[in-house]
Parts: C-alpha cells; sequence; structure tokens
C-alpha cells in the first residue's frame, strides 16, 4: 500500500499520497483499486482522518 504523510501547519491540514501503481491493490469488491487508506481514524494533531483514494481499473 501507497504512504500517506499527514502534519498540520499554520492550520492548514497537509496530506501527501504516493501513488505509485506496483503498490496499489484491488479494493475488495475489486471494483476499483485502492491507491491508499489510513486504514481507519488516524490522529493528526487534535483531529482524527480517515481517508480511503481509489482509482478506476483500466
Amino acid at each position: 500500500m501507497n504512504e500517506i504523510k499527514m502534519e498540520i501547519k499554520d492550520g492548514n491540514l497537509y496530506i501527501v499520497i504516493e501513488l505509485d501503481v506496483k503498490k496499489q491493490k484491488p479494493s475488495s469488491t475489486g471494483k476499483t483499486l485502492v491507491v491508499a487508506t489510513t486504514g481507519g481514524f488516524q490522529a493528526v494533531g487534535d483531529v482524527k482522518v480517515n481517508l480511503t483514494v481509489t482509482r478506476s481499473k483500466e
């Protein structure tokens, strides 16, 4: 799975996601490819983030 980096800076949440095609995996239904996921809520400072990034299968 691709790496997700998150940080809060100057009151903004910045998210950087690696988009390496080789690390993408099919979703549980097989309809899309999961680029990256936090795998549930992750604390970033005083907020929590739940993120899944998908791409259409080509």
